[in-house]
């Protein structure tokens, strides 16, 4: 892209927030975080950043929740002699609607085992995950799943006040929303030594917060827990941990997130005649410059757009496509065999936003008709985002304009079109 340069940055916001007289720590969303050295990003755009360097990273910033969240480890349906197993609490109330993979949910299994549920598993438990990293679908794998720290056997001690899971709704002071849960000391099956201290907020905009507090657990068993998540039907999502691989350290944070793009303004060419009436070139009328500026935008920067599509039309048929190549600062076009469209490359420009040059572009397309334009009624423009690493997305104007190119000759030269109006 012409003059464009691209820089990595990380901005971490925080607030302190009192409740009841205590000072608790409200971690904000991360909202600025770029992942472009983090994880490789499925194919939703979902992508995890750690606290571990080198940059980009985020901090471990742990909620304590054990005074004013809801103690809830005796919402597990069944138990042992001492503990837990590991069939899920029933469908939690988040508080709020929680997009996630394309889909908004406003309830979740919690399970005693350090994972979380939008939808259940194959057996209705989710006892460990040995087949392999997320996402997969394993019959203990949840739809829609979320894992902190999913361990085999895991749950907390019922006869021990100190291992429990906990759970709270609340919002940041800017007014976001989220829900945490925190899971307190679980460990393995009929054991009694110290466990795993995890925690996972989700955050109204979308992102998922996971902090490690402590990540000792029973040392046979250790390697099968896996730490990521994946959609609802199982087959997209991201692992950050499977089978201990990274070792994760106490102290730990990690950030899901997913990284968006957006065509977020489009300024038009005037037409030439009423009612959105556009006019060939030839009529003598234009130089060909009717042009689209689209302002587009990458939460992760734009060097992880690939393609910006004008589609014209769109029909069912073949469509007209002007597209812009961001890797190769390129212009060209596609599907007109009838060349009823002429993209004009040497106005067509791409150019950072200045007051925004890293996540912001202007995309111009520059382009005229032909006379042998087939399309009588008004044509919509949709416009498609494409990127490496981000979630696409897709704008459409309906009923953008419409071609007046049956036009006569009259008198001295004299160019009218079909309704008898001089050009």
């Amino acid at each position: 892209m012409k003059g464009m340069t691209y820089t990595l940055w990380t901005a971490i916001c925080a607030s302190l927030f009192v409740l009841s007289g205590m000072m608790i720590f409200i971690p904000e969303e991360d909202v600025g975080v770029s992942a472009a050295e983090a994880s490789t990003a499925d194919s939703a755009g979902y992508t995890w950043i750690d606290s571990n360097e080198p940059d980009p990273k985020v901090d471990y910033d742990w909620m304590d929740i054990t005074q004013i969240g809801t103690a809830s480890k005796t919402k597990l349906p069944r138990t042992s002699t001492y503990r837990y197993l590991y069939y899920p609490m029933d469908f939690q109330d988040i508080g709020f609607s929680f997009p996630f993979y394309g889909e908004t949910y406003d309830k979740i299994q919690v399970y005693p085992n350090g994972v979380l549920g939008f939808g259940s598993t194959n057996y209705g438990y989710a006892i460990y995950n040995p087949n392999s990293p997320l996402p997969n679908t394993y019959y203990y794998t949840p739809e829609g799943t979320i894992a902190p720290f999913w361990c085999m056997y895991g749950a907390p001690q019922m006869n021990d006040d100190d291992s429990d899971i906990y759970l709270y709704t609340g919002q940041t002071e800017e007014g976001m929303d989220y829900w945490v849960c925190s899971w307190h000391d679980i460990n393995y099956y009929y054991t009694s030594s110290v466990g795993a201290t995890v925690q996972v907020i989700l955050y109204g905009n979308g992102d998922i917060k996971v902090n490690i507090q402590e990540s000792q657990y029973y040392p046979n068993y250790v390697s099968y827990h896996t730490i990521g998540i994946c959609n609802f039907e199982r087959d997209i999502g991201v692992s950050y941990c499977y089978r201990n691989s990274p070792t994760v350290k106490d102290g730990t944070g990690i950030l899901f997130k997913q990284f968006k793009t957006e065509v977020r303004e489009v300024q038009w060419a005037e037409g030439y005649g009423e009612d959105k009436d556009v006019y060939p070139a030839m009529a003598g009328q234009a130089e060909s410059d009717y042009y689209a500026k689209v302002n587009v935008y990458s939460e992760k920067g734009l060097d992880s757009l690939e393609t910006l599509d004008m589609v014209i039309g769109p029909y069912d048929g073949e469509n007209i496509v002007l597209k812009y190549d961001f890797r190769t600062d390129s212009f060209r076009k596609t599907g007109d065999p009838l060349r009823m469209v002429v993209l004009n490359e040497d106005f067509s420009m791409a150019t950072p936003l200045s007051s925004d040059p890293d996540f912001q572009a202007v995309v111009e397309f520059h382009f005229d008709f032909n006379f042998n334009w087939q399309r009588i009624d008004y044509s919509s423009v949709l416009f498609r985002l494409t990127g490496s690493g981000v979630k696409g997305s897709t704008s459409l104007y309906e009923g953008q304009f419409r071609v007046v190119s049956h036009l006569e000759i009259v008198g001295n030269l004299t160019v009218q079109d079909s309704r008898g109006r001089d050009l």
